[in-house]
């Protein structure tokens, strides 16, 4: 970039995600930006741009939105990011640290609307990793729990999932 086409500033967003797609006109995503842009007014920052993944999952950063978020952070355009709750962003530990350690890296200050104190103190970082690890524990369970009952089925020779099979 050159001088005359820089940024003067570095702008705040918005990033929203719901995992399944809604048959309404007013989804979650724009609830939570409707949200979200109230705290950033009542904070006295205008809000420039809303990133929003519909019918993605939390499980990977690979999300459309999600993606052109990273990349803005990444050229610099960005100074804050607002979001509703923390596990809008990802869900899995692992990923959740990757992601903050790139807004680290990019000096991005992240605002959590849920948590207003969110990694502002030891004690807060300690806490947002304690709830993404229950978080992915609470997923691991629930697939654990699921592939059993898969299991306990087919072996009692019902049909479990895809086409039925013919003969």
């Amino acid at each position: 970039m050159n001088d005359e086409q820089e940024i003067p500033f570095r702008l705040t967003v918005v990033y929203s995600r719901q995992s399944r797609y809604g048959g309404g006109s007013f989804g979650s995503c724009d609830a939570q930006y409707a949200i979200c842009s109230d705290t950033a007014s009542s904070l006295g920052l205008p809000v420039h741009d809303h990133f929003a993944d519909v019918g993605e999952s939390s499980e990977t950063l690979a999300r459309p939105a999600m993606q052109e978020l990273i990349d803005a952070v990444k050229e610099g355009l960005i100074e804050r990011v607002i979001v509703y709750k923390i596990d809008l962003l990802v869900r899995l530990l692992a990923l959740l640290a990757e992601l903050l350690a790139i807004f680290e890296e990019h000096e991005i200050n992240l605002v959590v609307v849920a948590d207003p104190n969110f990694g502002q103190s030891s004690a807060s970082r300690l806490a947002s990793n304690i709830v993404a690890a229950a978080s992915e524990f609470q997923q691991d369970l629930t697939r654990d729990r699921l592939a059993e009952m898969r299991m306990a089925l087919e072996r009692h020779g019902k049909r479990v999932a895809g086409q039925i099979s013919f003969g």
